[in-house]
């Protein structure tokens, strides 16, 4: 059991609940789980401080790994790299590196023990130093520690002589204060004027109403009593509902080779519609089916977002997006799919998210994500539109990388919505709540896991959101012989970790992004399973590194500048420098030779185009007019791949197209969609003769490889279980290093407090 320091001090001499513990010129306040240096707050993720917090209350005692992790991961099952993470992350923020001041000092093969001097400041702002007394605390390990009780004040006491009378009035008064301060916060919220109470998240509370770890795009019934959801089994997906009062659930659809866009309750709780399209058409359709079950029934075509109703029922909101236009349009249609009418029209560079729109408890308001690509930057806001005058206004602030579903409080008083933020150092989606109308922000979750959607009822304000998790590790071996496979056993397992980049040395070293070390960094290891190496330690995000044949540099991509362009450095990490001086700077693919960086990036419209960069810097050229994501090069220099906009049957799809004699065209050929890779990560055969991706079957994927010539492609791994996150062929293609694990995705109810 873990003893807390604060629990003993309070057994020693009165502590209040506002005491503060002070070491070094660090502050740490637990009732605020705020930490401070000086007078500035140190920005440290939830579990962060709840390591600190735990380290601190049970100073001078060791306590285990075990101890943590169950204490700082309660509800979750997670691996030692996340505790290793957690105590680097405390490190740097207070000062180890380089500093002769230890505040956490590490125990081999135990665990972690905090070692600073310690000083408990009460609401007097009174220090009561750790020093010699008569009462010590517990030993552990030969170590005690004692306490100073504070001085006490020689400050006389004030004594005022009041007459009976006047003292009965003045406690009359009091009390009609107290009790008609009692009745307006009792019963404010009843009042029209005060209804826009603003929500708490301080008492946040989670409950986990799945655990398949398959569960996405959940919607609460407006009396909150029931949940629909998405699951994914063996690369199906199906429609259920549960009761929130048991785990019973049961399937309204049955599995399909479908992708769900939006699941939806009609406002009298009688019928769920959802958003659904066969796998690989690119429009999808509404469909409505009743709560108790039966055949679902068509209610509109060319549907691509989730629909949201007006609070009477008559009609829904809901996006759409036009290619051939290139436009994104919100509209309304009636309940039955009729009588559609157009509010609003995004045309590229700007565009209208298909996470959807939502409707206010009044009627009166329609709350929806809208961005644009500007100077090749992805920025989105929190719009709002007056359904009567068509008026649209930013509710927020500022600017997101990216933003999820949205949904409004039950008494219109603001809306929730999940969010990437742009400069974030961990790659996460979170939950936000934006104020309406005056457009306050505040953070709902804020820890290293992804919230996606968000739903509430619209008459108990219950929410209900999902949370993803992944565990991952990287395996390197030869693919015959998976069971002599070495595994790297950290750095791996993130979110998102298939935007960080893995590829191979010259020498036949690994190079991969991590936020092993608290922030997306570039790492280094030998293929033996040895410890990596860091090789950036700048605060920006560094990911995506990739070698050059001559073994000269690193080219990877960095926003250390401001925004995502290319840089180079030295294989040790040393002299960075930077190729590229645009915008929408990242997705780059090295030439045979070591001489160039050919790269994606986007024009002030939000064109694409691939650009040629010399590795020594210099002038950037246009190399070719057209809109290649994620490309890359042959090895022989003649061919390029990635995925293109296939303009006649719409969507992205994996395409080839020819580089010889510097004549470079469009597309040859648009591949099989069912082997377009799931994360777009591609690799040619060093002979230049096939590309290698990653292709999912029942749900389990596996590395295949597709010939130029256009024959069947061919299974070249075969895992019977788990997901590729991203791999990579050495040179000579003898060994793979591929990142495999499992990424899940559960439902979670949260239950708000408010003031």
């Amino acid at each position: 059991m873990l003893y807390s320091l604060r629990e003993f001090i309070s057994n020693v001499m009165p502590v209040s609940d506002s005491a503060q513990y002070q070491f070094g010129p660090f502050t740490l306040d637990p009732v605020n789980r705020l930490l401070m240096q000086e007078d500035k707050p140190v920005t440290l993720p939830p579990r962060v401080i709840d390591t600190l917090l735990l380290l601190v209350e049970n100073a001078g005692r060791v306590l285990t790994k075990e101890e943590l992790l169950a204490a700082v991961w309660p509800d979750c099952f997670v691996e030692e790299g996340n505790l290793s993470q957690a105590v680097f992350q405390l490190r740097k923020a207070l000062g180890e590196s380089g500093s002769k001041q230890q505040y956490i000092e590490t125990i081999p093969k135990r665990g972690y023990r905090f070692v600073a001097e310690l000083r408990v400041v009460t609401a007097a702002d009174e220090p009561q130093a750790l020093a010699a007394t008569d009462a010590p605390l517990p030993a552990t390990n030969g170590t005690v520690a004692h306490f100073v009780p504070a001085p006490v004040r020689d400050t006389p006491a004030k004594v005022n002589f009041i007459s009976g009378k006047k003292r009965l009035a003045a406690m009359l008064a009091v009390l009609a204060l107290v009790l008609a301060v009692f009745g307006f916060f009792r019963f404010k919220n009843k009042l029209p004027f005060f209804r826009s109470a603003k929500p708490s998240f301080a008492e946040l509370r989670f409950t986990k109403l799945t655990t398949s770890g398959t569960a996405s795009l959940p919607a609460l019934s407006p009396d909150g009593k029931y949940v629909a959801y998405v699951n994914m089994m063996h690369g199906q997906q199906s429609l259920w509902i549960q009761p929130l009062s048991s785990s019973d659930n049961v399937q309204l659809v049955p599995p399909a080779a479908t992708n769900y866009y939006g699941v939806t309750f009609a406002p009298d709780g009688q019928f769920i519609y959802f958003v659904q399209a066969q796998r690989g058409q690119a429009v999808a359709a509404l469909f409505k089916i009743p709560l108790v079950g039966g055949t679902p029934r068509k209610v509109l075509e060319d549907v691509n977002s989730p629909i949201s109703f007006a609070p009477d029922g008559k009609r829904f909101a809901f996006v759409r997006r036009v290619p051939t236009q290139r436009e994104f349009v919100l509209l309304t249609a009636a309940a039955d799919g009729t009588d559609e009418r157009q509010l609003t029209t995004r045309r590229e560079p700007q565009f209208l998210s298909l996470y959807g729109a939502a409707w206010s408890p009044d009627g009166r308001t329609i709350a929806y994500p809208a961005g644009e690509w500007s100077a090749g930057v992805h920025q989105e806001d929190v719009m709002t539109l007056e359904v009567a005058s068509g008026k649209e206004t930013a509710l927020s602030r500022q600017r997101w990388a990216w933003v999820g579903q949205v949904a409004w409080d039950k008494d219109g008083s603001g809306v929730l919505f999940d969010a990437w933020e742009r400069g974030g150092r961990v790659y996460s989606d979170q939950l936000r709540h934006l104020s309406f109308p005056d457009g306050e922000l505040s953070p709902v979750t804020n820890d290293l896991l992804s919230y996606n959607y968000v739903s509430v009822a619209a008459r108990t304000g219950a929410m209900v959101t999902t949370r993803a998790e992944r565990s991952s590790r990287l395996w390197i071996g030869n693919p015959s012989q998976t069971e002599q496979a070495v595994q790297l056993k950290s750095g791996f397992g993130e979110n998102y970790s298939e935007e960080f980049g893995l590829s191979w040395t010259p020498d036949g070293r690994i190079i991969y992004g991590s936020q092993a070390a608290g922030n997306p960094d570039i790492w280094i290891v030998k293929p033996d399973g040895s410890t990596p190496t860091q090789l950036t330690f700048d605060p920006a995000t560094d990911i995506l590194p990739a070698a050059t044949a001559d073994g000269r540099y690193l080219v990877f991509v960095s926003n250390r500048a401001g925004q995502n362009n290319l840089w180079r450095m030295n294989f040790d990490g040393a002299n960075p420098k930077q190729l590229t001086h645009g915008a929408g700077e990242a997705w780059f693919s090295l030439s045979a030779d070591s001489q160039w960086v050919i790269y994606s990036a986007t024009d002030k419209e939000g064109k694409g185009a691939l650009w040629r960069v010399s590795i020594d810097g210099g002038e950037p050229a246009l190399w070719l007019a057209q809109d290649w994501i994620k490309p890359v090069i042959s090895p022989d220099g003649q061919w390029i791949a990635g995925l293109l906009q296939d303009k006649a049957n719409g969507g992205l799809k994996f395409a080839l197209g020819t580089v010889s004699g510097g004549n470079r065209s469009g597309p040859l050929r648009f591949f099989d969609p069912r082997m377009t890779p799931l994360r777009a990560l591609l690799q040619w055969t060093p002979d230049s003769r096939a590309l290698i991706l990653i292709a999912e079957r029942n749900g389990v994927a596996n590395l295949w490889q597709q010939p130029m010539d256009g024959s069947a492609p061919r299974r070249l791994t075969d895992f019977q279980s788990d997901q590729i996150f991203r791999f990579a062929w050495s040179p000579d293609g003898q060994q793979l290093a591929c990142e495999r694990g499992l990424h899940t995705s559960d439902l979670l109810l949260l239950n708000l407090a408010t003031n």
